[in-house]
């Protein structure tokens, strides 16, 4: 037979993704589940999933019982008849009393008690080594994966345990779908930082440049030889009286030509001056404006790329979504199913209540 690892994966659709933990935590719980169920739709099954003991002592360890545990029959040896008597179950609150003589809850050997209290079955009059008693309990058996076997539990339930088994390990799974979802497009810890994202900054290593102070002194200068000579500033007489320089102007009223030739010629190397430094102003704003231009290229380059990235990204992101959807779903339909194979499962096994359906037919059966 197949292990019930194998068993399971059969049902999970892929072993593998089986963590070997939830396997065995979720086969022994099916393994409870199935002597719940049993108990619950078959007693009478309960017979071939049980075993006996033998008790010699109250605190024996093979009197003990524990979770899903159930107690079939308990019987004591009566040395002096040479008998075993069925021992009558009674209320725990009454167990003490079965040791007083003086009450009418007193267990002599040829009517033995036992009550279950604190996860053990005490009797009474207690066991002996020559007056032992035998328990008759389900317990949950031992479970062997690998040959696909569990003590105590007829074959035709393994397959039960099997689906419990199955569904709690979807379960678990479906519970673990948070974790693969991706979180977004650009954080460090997503498979999306394979693809690039984008860099908006311009390098542009030069500041945009400005004219120098020459232009403005040689223009202001031009124009002050021309109408205003007392703000043109520079030379003064020897003895600080004031300047001897004087505007076009002057010249022209006084009818000087030579003079007024001198101050033009003076005034137009001003404005040459000045057509220099703007000519260099230009140089610097061509050289900027050509590196503007070049990082604005590049940029743009740049702004395409981060876009077809971004664009992959988003059809990564929406497969990824669409395969564990898909996923998902098959889960829950898979759950569905195995739940659904569980109820079947358990309708098989279940006895109806002939005598219940005969009188409501008019009849009965004979006692």
């Amino acid at each position: 037979m197949a292990s019930f690892t194998n068993q399971i994966g059969y049902l999970t659709g892929d072993k593998n993704k089986n963590q070997a933990s939830v396997i065995v935590e979720a086969l022994k719980n099916g393994v409870k589940e199935t002597i719940v169920k049993v108990s619950q739709i078959n007693p009478n099954m309960l017979h071939s999933m049980s075993s006996t003991v033998a008790v010699t002592a109250n605190d024996d360890n093979d009197n003990k019982i524990e979770e899903n545990n159930l107690v079939l029959h308990v019987n004591r040896y009566d040395s002096t008849n040479s008998l075993r008597r069925d021992c009558m179950p009674i209320d725990k609150k009454n167990i003490l009393k079965a040791v007083d003589t003086g009450s009418i809850y007193y267990a002599p050997k040829t009517s033995p008690v036992y009550s279950i209290d604190n996860g053990r079955i005490l009797i009474y009059p207690e066991p002996t080594a020559t007056e032992n008693s035998e328990v008759t309990k389900v317990v949950a058996g031992t479970i062997n994966d690998s040959n696909g076997t569990i003590s105590e539990m007829p074959e035709n339930l393994y397959i039960q345990v099997v689906r419990f088994a199955a569904r709690e390990c979807l379960l678990e799974r479906l519970g673990d779908f948070t974790t693969k979802l991706p979180t977004d497009l650009d954080a460090d810890t997503t498979m999306f930082d394979m693809i690039a994202d984008f860099d908006d900054s311009i390098g542009v290593t030069t500041t945009l440049p400005s004219i120098h102070a020459d232009y403005q002194d040689a223009v202001d200068k031009a124009q002050h030889l021309i109408d205003d000579v007392s703000q043109i500033g520079g030379d003064v007489n020897v003895d600080g009286s004031g300047t001897d320089i004087y505007s076009a102007q002057k010249w022209l009223v006084d009818e000087d030509p030579e003079m007024l030739g001198g101050t033009l010629s003076t005034a137009a190397q001003e404005l040459q001056r000045a057509s220099a430094v703007l000519a260099g102003h230009s140089a610097e704003i061509n050289k900027y404006q050509a590196e503007i231009s070049k990082e604005s290229q590049e940029a743009g380059q740049a702004l395409q790329e981060y876009q077809a990235n971004l664009q992959k990204k988003i059809q990564l992101f929406s497969t990824i979504i669409s395969k564990i959807t898909t996923d998902y779903q098959w889960l829950q339909g898979q759950i569905a199913m195995i739940t659904q194979q569980l109820e079947q499962g358990w309708s098989m096994i279940a006895v109806p209540d002939f005598d219940s359906q005969a009188k409501l037919l008019g009849g009965g059966i004979a006692k």
